[in-house]
């Protein structure tokens, strides 16, 4: 039978040196499989972060992109050695609080550009996206919804507060135009909040069913070289005796009863 160890996936295999200095070590698998499975996750997301910050200290000059660009890169460092440390909640808090941020201050300086924000730029409201759906896969629900509230609201204040060019000022004259600029922002950003809260409880609920699993296996392992374990296992099976719920509790292996 085949071990959790044998089984590697094909992220594993590419990324396995970048696991190696981001993901939790091996040392802290006993903390459970979710952990590492999530550190994973979160070195992955480092990474992109990594690739996508770097170049755009080589193709711009500006203070205020390479100023902010430097402290979100200290931060990124910061959160891969949390996440090392197995301190997985602190790295993706640091993480999604790093990306929100950036977006945020980039779609503000939009505003005291070029004559203002623009139709055109109203399309960068949806990378507002991206920072929701980490904290989905990250957080609970009442974590990620206050997060999808705050992008809307967000969105909202942007498009009412910040200077504005004469042709957006024309459109936000009209009131049918003025409803679709401010709706399908706000709406797009409401309904992937929902749907993908939805879609994360599922594979969370899948992932710990795995890690159920896995941790079946092993002790079914354990078992069969350990006689001892295996004739009161077998003993306790044949009492017809059923265990009581402070039992339940602290047996996480249910299904075999």
């Amino acid at each position: 039978m085949p071990t959790s160890s044998s089984r590697q996936t094909v992220l594993d295999r590419i990324f396995g040196w970048w696991y190696a200095i981001a993901a939790p070590s091996a040392s802290l698998s006993a903390s459970g499989s979710v952990l590492i499975r999530k550190g994973k996750f979160i070195s992955l997301v480092f990474l992109l972060e990594f690739l996508i910050n770097i170049p755009s200290f080589f193709v711009s000059s500006d203070p205020l992109l390479i100023i902010p660009l430097t402290i979100s890169m200290f931060m990124l460092c910061v959160g891969v050695i949390l996440n090392r440390m197995g301190k997985t909640v602190i790295a993706g808090i640091l993480v999604v609080t790093v990306i929100e941020g950036g977006m945020c201050s980039w779609i503000v300086s939009f505003g005291f550009r070029n004559g203002g924000l623009s139709p055109m730029e109203l399309l960068f409201f949806a990378i507002l996206i991206q920072p929701t759906l980490l904290a989905v896969s990250l957080f609970p629900p009442k974590v990620s919804l206050p997060l999808g509230g705050f992008n809307s609201a967000f969105i909202a204040a942007a498009l009412f507060f910040l200077p504005k060019s004469p042709e957006l000022l024309y459109y936000l004259s009209v009131p049918t135009f003025a409803f679709i600029i401010y709706f399908n922002p706000i709406s797009n950003q409401i309904f992937t909040t929902l749907v993908s809260i939805l879609w994360a409880n599922s594979a969370l609920g899948e992932m710990k069913r795995a890690a159920h699993s896995e941790e079946v296996s092993k002790l079914a392992l354990e078992m069969l070289r350990d006689p001892t374990s295996l004739r009161q296992m077998q003993m306790r099976l044949q009492s017809g005796r059923q265990p009581s719920s402070s039992e339940l509790d602290d047996w996480p292996y249910e299904s075999w009863y």
